[in-house]
């Protein structure tokens, strides 16, 4: 009976201990214990509407209408991205060659030279690797069709008064200016593959003369940069 009491007893006095020594560890931690910062709480999450550009909350199970909701891009953007892609490469070199470029050229900087150069730059497909022709400009095909046409700019009018785009197959005959140095809606319409609005058209002609009085009535200077101006910003689109 004895021995059953004093079993009981040290197993009181251990258990007393091991709680004192809980209730001292939580009362005094350990200044070597590294602890977790506190956590702020969640910010409140924002609904969408009308008034939001991206609902980033519940996105998947929440779409809403993206006609009216403020996601898409602006009418105008979202017209050109959907109709306004890069020319493919063969389709720019017959486009060329119809108006009158030698796309055979090896003259350096010649529009020739630069077409056969640029393929790869342009973008043109890779066969080998299995690529497909890219169908939207880089920034360095953009580059290589303006220098382009700045050189398909000179090689039409070689002159102030040669102009050499009816020597193409496209448009025989057809001059891109009058005898009045205006701009010439068959020429233009030739050139670009459709046809200058009349307001363009007048612009065309006033550039003409705007720049000619910039650079002592150097005409052929003028002509040559409303050409590829004009052609440019038709062909590179992007």
């Amino acid at each position: 009976m004895n021995s059953n009491s004093g079993f009981f007893i040290g197993l009181g006095l251990v258990s007393l201990l091991g709680l004192a020594a809980c209730q001292n560890q939580t009362s005094e931690p350990d200044p070597n214990q590294v602890t977790n910062p506190p956590v702020d709480p969640m910010p409140p999450t924002s609904t969408g509407g009308s008034t939001k550009s991206f609902d980033h909350d519940d996105i998947l199970g929440n779409i809403g209408d993206v006609f009216s909701d403020g996601r898409q891009v602006l009418p105008a953007d979202g017209q050109r991205m959907h109709v306004c892609g890069k020319i493919t490469y063969a389709t720019l070199g017959r486009v060329l060659t119809s108006r009158g470029i030698a796309t055979g050229n090896t003259v350096a900087d010649s529009a020739g030279l630069l077409y056969q150069t640029g393929a790869n730059i342009m973008g043109v497909a890779n066969y080998p690797a299995r690529v497909a022709e890219a169908d939207r400009n880089s920034t360095g095909g953009l580059t290589r069709l303006f220098d382009m046409f700045l050189a398909v700019s000179e090689e039409l009018l070689p002159s102030a008064t040669v102009d050499k785009l009816g020597s193409g197959t496209a448009c025989p005959g057809v001059t891109l200016f009058d005898a009045s140095n205006n701009c010439s809606a068959d020429g233009f319409a030739c050139l670009l593959g459709t046809p200058l609005s009349a307001v363009q058209l007048s612009e065309c002609s006033n550039a003409v003369k705007r720049i000619a009085s910039l650079t002592s009535n150097d005409m052929l200077r003028a002509k040559r940069m409303a050409v590829a101006t004009i052609a440019s910003s038709n062909f590179l689109c992007d």
